[in-house]
């Protein structure tokens, strides 16, 4: 599996969804550093207020290893 967990001064807000592995993440880390994920979770989508989003043609090994650089 490759769940991610945050460091343990953040806590997760969300959990993105990829190949029915989930990654709790914080809103907030990822959309400081991301246009895609800023717009994702503070902008005009429905997705926005979701608890659980489903992140579609992702690959959960790739997006684990953007994870580790985020988390840096």
């Amino acid at each position: 599996s490759f769940t991610c967990r945050p460091t343990l001064d953040l806590r997760h807000d969300v959990i993105l969804v990829l190949e029915g592995q989930k990654f709790p993440v914080n809103k907030q880390v990822l959309s400081d550093q991301s246009s895609y994920f800023n717009r994702l979770f503070f902008g005009y989508y429905k997705e926005k207020d979701q608890k659980e989003i489903e992140m579609k043609d992702s690959d959960p090994e790739d997006f684990h290893e953007l994870l580790k650089m985020m988390y840096g």
